[in-house]
């Protein structure tokens, strides 16, 4: 057994970024579909005298250089670079959106993260951008690949809530001269972060990382589970999972499906319990994850989950940035009017994720300490375990989260992948009962009366 298929795969810890295949040189693992819809490495060939790199690489391995390390290595000596435990190393935060109408309403947020990457290519500062596109197979709905052409990038936008991986496109990167960017969520990033620091290659090619703030990776059935609750009665050949209405606010999610037959359905994310499948139908590394802000990035953009902002149907966006290449291209598209935005403090931003950070940064701290008391493999992780105070309220959601996650990955497997099983499951017994919930709901109110004037209270 190879080290990473021993150490994380084995412990279910691994997120399937596929970085280790992409780098073994002995070509020694593929990445595949395990049972729960998540890919996971297999070893294929036998990989001889073990050199351990694929553990190296390994964003949820032990041992290795954790966010603030490496940020350390790639951005403490930044001039006027800033630095807070919520967010990493910071240069500057903006907020806004482009200014083109058309091309807003058809992006997921703000558009600003597809713009940007436009810049990378059409001021020839990247050759090639390793980015998500979508490929009309019912069994690999999305891939990476490497999109050099504005139409490309154009055709690749949108948000993709489907797992990936990278060890197709790595091994491209490595084979073909050139300067390459990299959009992915932020353990991706972390990994090909410590790819480059065992591989001169890839440290010298890949000159931009692009990262995504992430609640969590879902498996390739939380998919399925939509389109069958669309009722659409065919294999999915396109998913587009974020529509924008003018008639509703940017945060209320609608996913539009056509089938391998051409039948198109829609459907509202407050339908059919499809909150409840986003969070249970998803990796279990995600638990043990500390980085809201994807922090080994260059610029990371995410949704502006801000009371002012959150209502507005055509969605905005926000970005983090820890380079001056990066800052020269916002502060150009602010001045010629190409987009619509502006310079904010980083409070703001760490007020849109509020609720992320609680889970990563607080939460985290007692979901570790369940993951060894229950006898598993702990990844090693910078919030300390079982050290920091959580509400019992927090207490039982974890516990709860942690349990029904088990389940319905259980009863989906068991079920033999029947859907229809699964909207009965969510709806009858994915919830606390009306009891629990009451009580729950009186906290919270509770908690929300004491911080409207001024008392914090567990």
């Amino acid at each position: 057994m190879t080290p990473v298929l021993e150490n994380v795969v084995f412990h279910n810890f691994c997120i399937g970024c596929g970085v280790c295949a992409g780098v073994c040189p002995k070509h020694s693992l593929s990445m595949q579909w395990n049972l729960n819809g998540e890919y996971n490495p297999i070893k294929i060939n036998d990989c001889g005298k073990e050199c351990g790199l694929c553990l190296k690489v390994c964003p949820f391995a032990g041992g290795n250089k954790n966010e603030d390390e490496i940020g350390q290595q790639l951005f403490k000596n930044i001039p006027s670079i800033s630095h807070r435990k919520e967010t990493g190393f910071y240069l500057n935060s903006g907020i806004g959106g482009v200014a083109s109408k058309e091309e807003r309403y058809q992006s997921a947020s703000g558009g600003l993260t597809t713009w940007f990457l436009r810049q990378l290519i059409s001021q020839k500062i990247v050759d090639g951008v390793i980015c998500a596109v979508k490929t009309g197979d019912p069994d690999k709905l999305f891939k990476f690949t490497v999109a050099t052409t504005d139409a490309e990038l154009c055709a690749a936008a949108g948000s993709v809530y489907y797992p990936l991986e990278l060890s197709e496109v790595i091994p491209y990167i490595l084979e073909h001269p050139g300067r390459y960017a990299v959009i992915a969520l932020p353990c991706f990033i972390k990994a090909l972060r410590l790819a480059q620091n065992k591989n001169k290659i890839l440290r010298e090619r890949i000159v931009m990382m692009v990262s995504l703030t992430c609640g969590k990776l879902v498996t390739s059935h939380f998919a399925k589970y939509i389109g069958y609750c669309s009722g659409l009665n065919e294999d999915i050949a396109n998913v587009h999972f974020r529509l924008k209405s003018l008639d509703n606010p940017s945060s209320s999610y609608v996913t539009k499906l056509i089938g391998v037959a051409g039948t198109e359905t829609t459907i509202s994310w407050n339908k059919e319990n499809l909150w409840f499948a986003w969070n249970l139908l998803s990796h279990n590394a995600c638990n043990c994850c500390d980085d809201v802000f994807g922090e080994c990035a260059d610029v990371t953009f995410m949704d502006a989950w801000l009371p002012e902002y959150r209502q507005k149907p055509e969605g905005t966006s926000l970005w983090i940035s820890r380079s001056l290449v990066v800052d020269d291209i916002f502060f150009h598209g602010i001045e010629t009017g190409v987009i619509g935005a502006a310079i904010i403090p980083i409070e703001k931003v760490i007020e849109s994720q509020i609720g992320l950070i609680k889970k990563k940064k607080q939460m985290l701290s007692y979901c570790l300490m369940l993951f060894s008391n229950s006898g598993n493999s702990v990844p090693q992780k910078r919030i300390p375990m079982g050290e920091l105070p959580v509400p019992w309220v927090d207490r039982h959601n974890c516990k709860r989260h942690l349990l029904m996650m088990e389940k319905a990955k259980n009863e989906l497997v068991d079920s033999g992948y029947n859907y229809q099983h699964m909207k009965e499951w969510f709806a009858k017994d994915a919830k606390d009962n009306i009891i629990i919930r009451s009580i729950i709901f009186s906290f919270a109110a509770f908690n929300y009366a004491l911080r409207r004037i001024g008392i914090k209270h567990t």
